[in-house]
């Protein structure tokens, strides 16, 4: 049994490399049997139990109606993890003649993805305080110019008092801090 790279499958074939590309969240190692088949290496319990005691198509059905269809990383691992050869998993997910939504498949986000990325998800979350606090500064002028007009006499209101009590000169052209 021979470890087979990525990088190496890629080269194989178009679809593998379009295949393994959408694959990369994973570290699943890929073999060549002793037939000289390329596949996903064997997780025994899972391979044992699926070709010993189930029938892959009952499971399949199972998984479907349970909402996890070729798209769902479940049924994708349960491939992977039986020891599917690279060309029938790719004619079961990728091959729109058998998953009509193959593409529309995208790969589960790991912490991978966020690794070396602090910096942009420490500016998303600045970013969404700052707009949380500008939601509120306008909240409260809302409710200050509210507050104003619900407590004035209606011949005393004048158009500048308006626009102070909303938070905005008096000539309503800036905003006030």
């Amino acid at each position: 049994m021979k470890t087979i790279s990525r990088a190496q499958a890629a080269k194989k074939s178009i679809d593998y490399a379009k295949m393994l590309e959408c694959e990369d969240h994973h570290d699943h190692k890929i073999i060549e049997d002793t037939h000289g088949v390329w596949r996903w290496e064997r997780v025994l319990k899972v391979d044992k139990i699926v070709t010993g005691k189930l029938d892959l198509n009952y499971l399949v059905l199972i998984l479907e109606y349970m909402g996890f269809d070729k798209n769902s990383e479940v049924q994708r691992k349960l491939y992977r993890d039986m020891g599917y050869s690279l060309s029938g998993y790719y004619d079961v997910f990728y091959w729109d003649v058998n998953n009509d939504k193959a593409d529309k498949y995208r790969r589960p986000i790991t912490a991978q993805d966020f690794k070396d990325k602090d910096d942009l998800l420490n500016k998303w979350i600045a970013e969404a305080d700052l707009r949380a606090k500008e939601r509120d500064k306008s909240d409260d002028r809302l409710m200050a110019g509210r507050d104003y007009l619900m407590k004035v006499n209606p011949e005393n209101l004048t158009v500048e008092d308006c626009f102070e009590a909303f938070g905005w000169t008096r000539d309503g052209f800036n905003k006030m801090d």
